[in-house]
Formats: C-alpha cells, sequence, structure tokens
C-alpha cells in the first residue's frame, strides 16, 4: 500500500476525538485543514475573483440586457462552521458532472481541475482507497460523498474507488439530498376537490366554501390570485367547474392527493435544475384522524415523486395555527416518531440530509402572532431532537423563525429566552416573505438585517437560510382588507427575485436559500407553471397574470430564473447582477 499523504493523516488527527461523538454543536470553530501540514498557504493557492453586492437601483436592474451589469464568476463561500459541520463540509457538495471542484480549507483558495496541478491536483494524488485504511475519514468522508453522489472531487472518487465506473455514469440528474450549496423550495402540496380520493372530500384553498363543487362563487369563494396553468395534468386528476375561460371552456383545477399531479411538479423541477422541497406539514387539525390520512397521503406523494425523479425532499412542521398551544409541541414530536416508524421517511435515500442527520424544519419558533411561548418546553423538544431521542428521531434542526429573531425585535418575541432558543438551533430560516416592496428595500434590508444576521449564524455556526421570494398578491385570499390588492408587490418581470438572488449568493455567509414557494397561489408566490397572460385566466373574478408589469413571459419563467439561481449559488454560471436568459429563448 502506498503512503498516505499528511493530509489524510491531518484528516484523522482531527476526526479521532470526535469519532464517537458527532453531536457536537455549535460549541467551537475547527477548521480542519487549517493545522492541516500539507495545506497550501493562501499565496501558494490560485486568486479567484471576489464579487461585490453594490446597490443598484430598480431603473438599472429592470433592464435585463444593460451592458453595466455586475457579471463575476461567483466566489466560493467563506463560512465558520462548528466543528461537526466542518468535518462533514469536507465534501462540499458540487455536482458530478462538473469538471470543476471547490477545494474546501474555508472554500476560499482554489479552484482547479481534479487533475490539475499542484496545490489543488495535488490534494488527489493519493489513492483514495488507500486513504480510507484511515477509518476516521472513512466514515465520514467516504460516506457523504458517496451517499450524495456529489461530493469534494467526487468525480475523482468515482475514477479511484470503482476504476469500472466513469462519472458519466452517475446520473447526472440526481440532486444532492444536503442544504449545502443549495436552493430548496417551499411546497404547501394543500390542495383538494370533492371527489379526489381523499378522506377530507371538500375543497381545499381553491375556494373557501368546501362543498360547492362544480360552481363557486368567485368573487365571494375564489382563495387564489394566480390560476395554475393546467394543460400538462391528466384530465382525470382534475375537476372542471362552471367558472368560463376566455377561449369558451370552463376553468379546471388538480389536487394534490393526486400521485400524477405531485410527479408532474417533481418532473418540473427536475426539467429546470431545481433542488428540491421542504413539504409543508401543518399541525393544525392533524388530530383529526381524516385530516393527518389526507396530509400523509400527499406526504408519500411528494416521497414517491422525489424518488422518481432525484429531487430531494424534507418535512417542514408548521406550529402557527390559530387553534393551537404550547402542547402542539408535544404532538409534533409524536408525529415525528409515526413519520419514522410508519411511514420511514427517513429512510428514502431522497430525503435531504445535513450533517449526517436527516433535516427537519419547524416553523413558528418565537414569533409573537403564534401561540407556542413556553421557551423551557421548547428548549425540551429541541434538545430531545439534538441529543435525546433515540437516534433513529434526531435531526439536523431548523427553526422558521421571525424576521426579528436576532434582535427580538418586529415579529419577534422580545423574551431574552428567546435568543438562547434561537441560538441552540442548528439551522435559521428568517420569514422574509413580505418585508420588502421594492428592489431597493430589499437592498436596504439586505445590508441592514439579512447580512448582520448571517454574519452571526456564521460566528455561531449556525446555518444561515434566508427567503427568496418573487413578489406577493393575496387579494382573493383577503379581499375583505383594503390592502391587499391584486399584485400587491410585483414581480417585475422577474427582477424583483433575481436581485434576491443575487445579493444572496454574493454574499459569502450565505450558501443555502430558501425559495417561497413552488405552489403558493393563494399568496402569489408560486413559481410553478401559471397562466402567463390575462387570456389564459378565467373570464370570472380577479386574477393575477405573469404579463401583469408589462413584459410577456412564458409560464415557466419562474421555474426557469429559479434554476438558473441555483446554477449560480454552485458555482456553474458567473455572478450576474441582472436576468442573463431571455424569457422566450
Amino acid at each position: 500500500m502506498t503512503s498516505i499523504s499528511p493530509f489524510y493523516q491531518s484528516c484523522a488527527q482531527q476526526l479521532a476525538p470526535v469519532k464517537s461523538s458527532l453531536r457536537i454543536r455549535n460549541s467551537h470553530s475547527l477548521n480542519v485543514f487549517e493545522s492541516s501540514p500539507s495545506s497550501p498557504s493562501s499565496s501558494s493557492a490560485p486568486s479567484h475573483p471576489t464579487a461585490t453586492a453594490s446597490t443598484t437601483n430598480e431603473s438599472t436592474i429592470v433592464n435585463n440586457a444593460n451592458p453595466e451589469a455586475v457579471t463575476t464568476t461567483a466566489a466560493p463561500k467563506t463560512i465558520q462552521h462548528s466543528m461537526r459541520q466542518r468535518l462533514f463540509d469536507i465534501a462540499t457538495p458540487t455536482p458530478t458532472s462538473s469538471l470543476q471542484w471547490w477545494i474546501d480549507w474555508d472554500y476560499t483558495r482554489c479552484v482547479q481541475d481534479c487533475s490539475g496541478p499542484p496545490p489543488c491536483g495535488d490534494r488527489v494524488r493519493d489513492s483514495w482507497e488507500d486513504a480510507y485504511e484511515i477509518e476516521e475519514c472513512c466514515d465520514i468522508l467516504y460516506g457523504s460523498l458517496m451517499h450524495t453522489r456529489t461530493g469534494w472531487c467526487a468525480d475523482k472518487v468515482v475514477e479511484t474507488v470503482s476504476p469500472t465506473v466513469s462519472p458519466s455514469a452517475i446520473p447526472s440528474n440526481i440532486a444532492p439530498n444536503t442544504l449545502t450549496n443549495q436552493i430548496i423550495c417551499g411546497y404547501q402540496g394543500w390542495f383538494a376537490f370533492p371527489g379526489d380520493g381523499a378522506p377530507i372530500n371538500r375543497w381545499k384553498h381553491w375556494f373557501s366554501n368546501p362543498a360547492n363543487v362544480s360552481a363557486p362563487v368567485v368573487d365571494e369563494e375564489l382563495s387564489v390570485d394566480l390560476y395554475p396553468a393546467v394543460d400538462e395534468y391528466d384530465n382525470e386528476d382534475l375537476i372542471e367547474t362552471r367558472i368560463p375561460m376566455k377561449d369558451g371552456s370552463y376553468a379546471k383545477f388538480y389536487s394534490s392527493v393526486k400521485p400524477k399531479v405531485v410527479l408532474k411538479h417533481f418532473e418540473w423541477m427536475e426539467t429546470y435544475g431545481i433542488t428540491g422541497v421542504f413539504h409543508m406539514r401543518f399541525m393544525e387539525s392533524l388530530n383529526i384522524v381524516k385530516n393527518r390520512e389526507w396530509k400523509t397521503m400527499v406526504l408519500r406523494n411528494v416521497k414517491n415523486a422525489a424518488q422518481a425523479t432525484g429531487r430531494a425532499f424534507a418535512v417542514s412542521y408548521n406550529i402557527a395555527g390559530r387553534t393551537l398551544n404550547n402542547n402542539v409541541l408535544d404532538d409534533l414530536k409524536a408525529d415525528w416518531i409515526r413519520l419514522v416508524d410508519e411511514e420511514k421517511i427517513t429512510q428514502s435515500d431522497r430525503y435531504i440530509h445535513q450533517e449526517g442527520l436527516p433535516v427537519l424544519r419547524i416553523y413558528g419558533i418565537g414569533f409573537k402572532a403564534v401561540n407556542v411561548d413556553d421557551t423551557d418546553r421548547m428548549a425540551d423538544l429541541i434538545e430531545w431532537f439534538q441529543y435525546t431521542a433515540d437516534e433513529k428521531y434526531r435531526v439536523f434542526l431548523v427553526g422558521g423563525v421571525p424576521s426579528g429573531w436576532r434582535k427580538r425585535i418586529s415579529d419577534s418575541r422580545e423574551d431574552p429566552a428567546w435568543e438562547n432558543i434561537y441560538d441552540s438551533l442548528d439551522g435559521i430560516q428568517p420569514w422574509h416573505v413580505g418585508r420588502w416592496s421594492t428592489i431597493t428595500e430589499f437592498d436596504n434590508y439586505h445590508s441592514n438585517t439579512i447580512s448582520p444576521d448571517a454574519e452571526h449564524c456564521n460566528d455561531k455556526g449556525i446555518l444561515y437560510m434566508p427567503t427568496m421570494w418573487p413578489g406577493f398578491s393575496w387579494h382573493n385570499l383577503k379581499r375583505k382588507s383594503r390592502d391587499a390588492s391584486v399584485n400587491q408587490i410585483p414581480r417585475l418581470g422577474g427582477n424583483f427575485m433575481w436581485r434576491q438572488a443575487y445579493r444572496f449568493v454574493a454574499d459569502s455567509n450565505i450558501n443555502t436559500i430558501w425559495m417561497a414557494q413552488f405552489d403558493e397561489v393563494d399568496e402569489g408566490t408560486a413559481i410553478y407553471k401559471v397562466a402567463a397572460t390575462r387570456d389564459d385566466l378565467p373570464a370570472e373574478g380577479n386574477w393575477l397574470a405573469l404579463d401583469a408589469d408589462g413584459q410577456s413571459l412564458p409560464s415557466d419563467w419562474y421555474l426557469r430564473l429559479c434554476g438558473e439561481a441555483q446554477k449560480m449559488l454552485e458555482g456553474k454560471i458567473r455572478l450576474n447582477s441582472t436576468i442573463h436568459i431571455q424569457p422566450l429563448s
């Protein structure tokens, strides 16, 4: 056996003390490569262009063809992790189909081909098979790389460990099932209609009257602003109403309980390069058997669709129901045990993992408007998920928190005890929808709130996941409110969303983004295929089409933008301050 390089020896030395206790979290930071004798210094590694996120006014950003647009290569991220995160982040996710890879000694120094010259190519000079004689390295590095089929020089791993398998033999369309360098969409999956096969047997989210099957009163019962493009769904998965379309046909709506509907959504994700979703699981009324079964049917659809398309998925609980109180925390724990034991949800190879653990998000932590205010019980739940539960129930826990969480202001509860709650989480995902209305407002918000939040999380070894959203409109949902106008926060042809993508990717403390949301037509944030023009809308009611801002856009425009933003985050395309693709190309 050939000698093992100092790089691997150093890795083993760092891993050995914590091999039996990988649940170290957020206590201190360690850069594995910092102490490695073979780690190249910054002076010996090739320089990398650094993106600068300068403030751009709206008139500039709206012009997609602006020749003055900032266009630079997306820089690798510089992030200070907890020890446990650092150990797993040695295997930085990057697509196996790419010839480029980021060598990770803080993501900052080197971009080279796997076969490139030292210092980068030198990292893979030794045989991986030989390196795995070091058990401490093998367990973490090899498991992380091959489980996700991506990672730190994954091409070279395939070449040396399995010489008969070429990198091209691994499907290039398999999405990483991790949070690192990924944009993950929120997925509601809460749509239903009477007779769709769900035990609730009623309208859900399309219309407010649950029993009015074929002739809902649009002006009184419509609950959504965006009309879904239904031409790609099977007719058997749709219900036809008596609401007229402008071409003489009638409006149709789908149900999320239909497996082929959810599969179609995941096929779109696959087509446009979107990694996957957090599927919402609302605790409101989950104690009612028929409601729980309906929601679980949709979750099964999500799991099966993710497996069929190579997408990734995870569960996101919502504890913000109006009838809920602190007891929901016990109910949530019991439901998670049920999902793990009965649905075997985390056994899917498409379930999102981070630091070797299944990822779980809980939305509603610390909100003033949420009736869960017992910090002791919240701390107990967090500790259970992280430390005291049986190993199979433990998770990487992401908190869906208020936008004012760090300072405990605005929408956040102000009790100092919530600071410890926030800091105990593995990930922080603030809800930013509606926090800015223009591109200029976003630039200011990013500078004053998001960037300091991300730095705070970086310092504490917490994953930070800001919210990106395309625009906002909930006129029909809130028709009694004078402020709920159609197209309340305009999308600006995609420029509103793209500015967020650009600033987030350019921020060195951000490497994970929440996309709100894949299918949220109630609040007008959906990115999936919806009516492109006014002519595609039903003839009755107040609706929002994609051409509302005077630009002709295809129904898949926001799927394309999300896929392009994902490429930019991964460094597959250059960092662009303005949209670099054309709507009809």
